[in-house]
Formats: structure tokens, sequence, C-alpha cells
């Protein structure tokens, strides 16, 4: 990513499913993945979250201390929720309003580089609305069989493929360029 970018990054099962993470991702996050993601986040400065990627996120590393969990602990945090009563964990802030508008406005004035995890409706609303410069794709070698699709019925959106990693844990990361985002 260059300066001021917005990058999406998700978890996709080789059937197209990216919720429910935890039941079909197995053993295939090792330490070579680690150290990629570490690697990708190192130059982010806030990552944004709605609601239930901020309470999966604080369920699994809120009190970790390993390098990646110290990362996520300690990056600034902008929690996207209406229904979130607060963000009590490390360097969260909850954010009530247009998402749309905040994110285009934050962008418009602090710069630096954003994170999006999962592919949730904040994901979605991003794309949608030309705000997502990056949208990455880990696909793991996996059926699902169930749950959350990436790709919805009725959403539409045309991209250009940027880079394509293969890694030795068997996952291939996709790395697409949405044509609609805002230069």
């Amino acid at each position: 990513m260059v300066a001021e970018d917005l990058c999406v990054s998700t978890l996709a099962s080789l059937d197209g499913i990216i919720g429910n993470v935890p039941n079909w991702i197995g053993d295939l996050i090792d330490e070579e993945f680690q150290a990629e993601s570490l690697r990708k986040l190192e130059p982010v400065d806030a990552m944004l979250m709605g609601r239930v990627s901020y309470e999966m996120f604080r369920g699994i590393f809120d009190g970790r201390t390993d390098t990646y969990a110290q990362r996520i602990n300690g990056i600034r945090k902008l929690v996207f929720s209406s229904t979130l009563p607060e963000a009590a964990w490390s360097n969260a802030q909850l954010v009530r309003g247009d998402a749309v508008a905040e994110i285009a406005e934050l962008r418009r004035r602090d710069g630096g580089e954003l994170m999006v995890y999962g592919y949730g409706r904040l994901a979605e609303s991003l794309l949608a609305h030309g705000l997502v410069d990056e949208l990455r794709v880990i696909v793991f070698p996996r059926f699902a069989g169930s749950g959350t699709p990436l790709f919805r019925e009725g959403r539409m959106g045309a991209f250009k493929l940027l880079d394509v990693k293969r890694s030795p844990n068997r996952t291939v990361a996709l790395t697409y360029q949405p044509e609609n985002r805002h230069a």
C-alpha cells in the first residue's frame, strides 16, 4: 500500500465463505503466515471495524502478548457501531454516525494507511462508495460448507488483479484494485 490507502483484507475458504473462520481455518495459520500478516500491518495507522469484527478481534487478542497480538492491541482502532455501548479495548474509539462520511473525512484530514479486516457491512459500504484502494482475499484450501459468503447476491463490481502470492501453507493471497475507487 502507498500512503493514504485503505485496504480491506479478508480470509476466505475455497468455496467462498468468510464467516465462522475458526471452524474451517484449521492449522493453516503458521509462523510464516503470521509474519507476513504482521509485515502487512506494520505501516497501518489505524484499523477500521464494525461491531462484529471488534468483538471477535477483542476476544482473540485482548490480553495476548505475542508479537502479532501486541501490534493488534497497540494500533489505533476506530469502531463504527450504533449498538455497541462502549469500546473498552486498548486504543479503541467508538464512532457513531455515518461510517462512509466519517472515513472519507478521515482520509482527507489525516491521511495514513487504514486497514479493514473481514468483509462485513462496513467493508461492503466502503467498497460501494469507492473508498477502498485494495481488496486482499486470502483463500484457504478448505471448503467451509456453509456460512457467510464473500460474494453476496446483488453485489457487483469490477477489479484489477494487482498481485498473486502463493504461500507454503497452501493459501493464495489475491490482491485487487477496485475499478470504482476514488483516486
